[in-house]
């Protein structure tokens, strides 16, 4: 048997009650309206065929349409905007939010080859590339001597157009000589090192984290200082378990959700 275990990352809400429960009101019957609502919001965008940024009603008209109060409704709706389904602008009203990026923990995919296979269309911004010298975690992680030169390759990730993660990546120079003379914009990173430099990678250790965007990384990202973030630090090795590259992505908390495989 095989169960999907899908793991999203939303900023915590506090709902007051007090005042609820103050009035006799059963919370159970009134989660289970809002649920219900949360759920006739998501097929009206989906029948009405609304796509990202499409605008929806106004409170007052869907409140009337499905017969139920503002309240209500306004709980339904911010649920879905934890959710990230939905967005809302002060003073303009409440929005659909681009779809949240789905990442398959149980694939071994390159990005480009993660988002060829979703459907959606994928470009990649190189900020910098240089080499350096390996400081102790780097030498570690790869099994060289302390100041061993490595590259290192900064580029922002973007899907549909929209700025989704920024990437550092780090690779043992004498792995791949020229890495720098690849077009490291149009040309997948594997793919390059598969075809040219004959390694095949294979395996990858994860480690995923919560994280708030610097100013920084922010800038990079087209969102505001502070927001949530996914921080993912990935080895990636051969088959043979020799350690070929090391990744640091930070990816927009809003855009992001991973799911795995249990058996």
């Amino acid at each position: 048997m095989v169960y999907i275990l899908r793991l999203v990352y939303n900023v915590s809400v506090v709902y007051k009650y007090t005042s609820w429960l103050e009035a006799g009101v059963d919370l159970a019957k009134y989660d289970t309206v809002r649920s219900d609502l949360a759920e006739k919001i998501e097929a009206y965008i989906s029948q009405s065929g609304l796509r990202a940024h499409d605008k929806l009603p106004s409170e007052r008209e869907l409140s009337s349409h499905w017969g139920v109060n503002r309240m209500t409704l306004r709980q339904a709706i911010e649920r879905l905007v934890d959710e990230g389904i939905l967005y809302s602008i002060h003073g303009s009203g409440t929005y659909v939010a681009p779809q949240k990026i789905n990442r398959n923990l149980w694939q071994f995919l390159s990005f480009s080859d993660a988002m060829k296979e979703a459907g959606l269309h994928a470009q990649t911004t190189v900020i910098s590339i240089r080499k350096m010298e390996a400081n102790k975690w780097l030498a570690k992680t790869f099994s060289i001597l302390l100041g061993t030169e490595v590259y290192e390759l900064v580029r922002i990730r973007h899907v549909e157009h929209e700025p989704f993660a920024l990437e550092t990546i780090y690779v043992p120079c004498h792995l791949c000589p020229g890495l720098e003379q690849h077009d490291l914009e149009q040309q997948s990173l594997y793919a390059i090192l598969r075809e040219v430099y004959h390694i095949e990678l294979t395996k990858s250790k994860q480690e995923i984290s919560m994280s708030y965007l610097t100013e920084e990384e922010a800038s990079y990202l087209g969102v505001a200082p502070g927001e949530a973030a996914i921080c993912t630090k990935v080895v990636t090795a051969t088959e043979e378990q020799v350690p070929i590259e090391y990744t640091i992505e930070i990816a927009r908390g809003d855009r992001c959700k991973f799911s795995t495989i249990l058996k």
